[in-house]
């Protein structure tokens, strides 16, 4: 049986008809003139469809037991695996599995929930890995494609997996992060550059009237400014580059570059 398919796959049954007693020269097997709609003559069944039956007429030996042949008719039935049961019980889960995995990347990493998650994804992925082997014959000549589509799921959560805990990890990082990765970054079209803005102004404040604030902290009185002298105004507006900021860019990436991987196991599979 192949399998590669499965549970897309087409399989070739062949039925031979024939006498153990009577050799050819006692009893001699025709076929029916009529042999159109033999599909229409069988029980349909939930599990194949019957594409074609073709019908010959052999000799056989029986492996040299007599002096004469033997008459047979051989039966050839082309049938087709009907596969609704087999997506809709396993790959439509694993799809929603896979979403839910990708949706991890939207939680926020001070949660403390995504490691969690993801790890419960990936312990109901491998219930269906488990499930698979009941439905095939104990086989090593081949794989099945919708099980290397929920095999190569499974690698994805667990890269999702390991995805989300190097973002924790570079998130509570500490210091500020290398030249290179800002570059980098900045090359992705990933995170804009710091932005420094200085706003220098010599102009007399004359356009509002004076403004006095008394403050007291511990008896100590600060008078700031008065109506007409002279102010230098520095406002530096900056955007720190640091490790969170990058942590969140990678989700970003990370949640991209998943969707991708995701589709194309997906059309792969849906394709073949």
């Amino acid at each position: 049986m192949e399998i590669n398919d499965w549970p897309f796959d087409e399989q070739k049954c062949e039925l031979a008809f024939g006498s153990y007693t009577y050799g050819k020269n006692l009893l001699k097997i025709k076929l029916f003139k009529d042999r159109s709609n033999f599909a229409n003559r069988f029980v349909k069944s939930g599990d194949w469809d019957i594409i074609n039956i073709t019908t010959a007429i052999s000799e056989t030996d029986h492996g040299d037991c007599c002096p004469f042949n033997f008459d047979e008719v051989v039966y050839t039935l082309q049938m087709k695996r009907k596969s609704l049961y087999y997506m809709f019980y396993l790959a439509v889960p694993s799809a929603t599995l896979t979403i839910l995995a990708l949706s991890s990347f939207l939680i926020h990493v001070e949660s403390g929930e995504r490691i969690g998650f993801v790890t419960t994804i990936l312990l109901a992925m491998t219930v269906f890995l488990l499930v698979i082997p009941s439905y095939l014959p104990v086989t090593s000549d081949g794989l099945p494609i919708l099980g290397i589509n929920l095999q190569v799921t499974m690698i994805i959560i667990a890269l999702v997996l390991f995805a989300n805990i190097f973002v924790l990890r570079v998130y509570f990082m500490d210091g500020t992060p290398p030249s290179w990765i800002e570059t980098l970054c900045v090359f992705l079209s990933v995170t804009k550059s710091n932005r420094v803005k200085r706003i220098h102004t010599s102009k007399p404040a004359t356009a509002y009237p004076a403004v006095k604030f008394n403050t007291t902290m511990a008896g100590i009185e600060m008078t700031e400014s008065s109506r007409g002298s002279p102010a230098l105004v520095e406002r530096i507006e900056e955007q720190g580059f640091t490790w969170r900021r990058v942590s969140i860019k990678m989700d970003h990436v990370f949640f991209v570059l998943f969707i991708i991987a995701s589709s194309v196991s997906y059309a792969v599979t849906f394709a073949t």
